[in-house]
């Protein structure tokens, strides 16, 4: 199966994930791509190289489904000469003699050959540089919504104190 997220990097196309930093780890396609500028961050043997968005070309995700008896399924996993076919809808499910595998989704193991036609759909993936963030400086400081609810509650306050509770 194909599913995942891709990028494409210099005219290759790579497995790619994103980072809680903005940036992106790029893996590679063969032990033979590995040089120093990838790195085990977690010393698990799968290395990755940190670049920036704007070094791919493209980013997309790929998901596989299958068109079985005339419904579209959710392949979750190839087994051999097998799909393992998902679907959500009771009704669907019934119909098509799925088993409850979860709280809310069904599974049929099928041959490869019953499924009418596997379709792979790409979804582009917008990458955004991080920000870099705005020094704040008192002239261009713009007042929060809690800032401007406590301002107004003191100025009340001090107006309620200062008439002697008159209003």
């Amino acid at each position: 199966m194909i599913d995942g997220t891709y990028g494409v990097y210099k005219g290759e196309v790579h497995r790619i994930g994103t980072r809680k930093d903005g940036k992106i780890s790029l893996y590679p396609n063969s032990e033979s791509e590995i040089d120093d500028t990838y790195i085990d961050e977690y010393n698990t043997g799968r290395y990755h190289k940190i670049i920036e968005p704007s070094e791919l070309s493209e980013a997309y995700i790929l998901s596989s489904f299958a068109m079985y008896k005339g419904y579209k399924t959710d392949i979750a996993r190839e087994v051999g000469d097998e799909y393992d076919l998902w679907v959500t809808d009771y009704e669907i499910a019934k119909k098509l003699g799925f088993d409850r595998c979860d709280k809310m989704a069904y599974n049929l193991m099928v041959k490869k050959t019953d499924v009418d036609e596997v379709i792979v759909e790409k979804q582009p993936l917008k990458l955004r540089e991080k920000p870099s963030p705005e020094p704040v400086t008192e002239t261009k400081r713009s007042v929060s919504f809690v800032e401007k609810c406590f301002q107004s509650i003191t100025s009340n306050l001090k107006g309620l104190f200062s008439n002697g509770g008159q209003k």
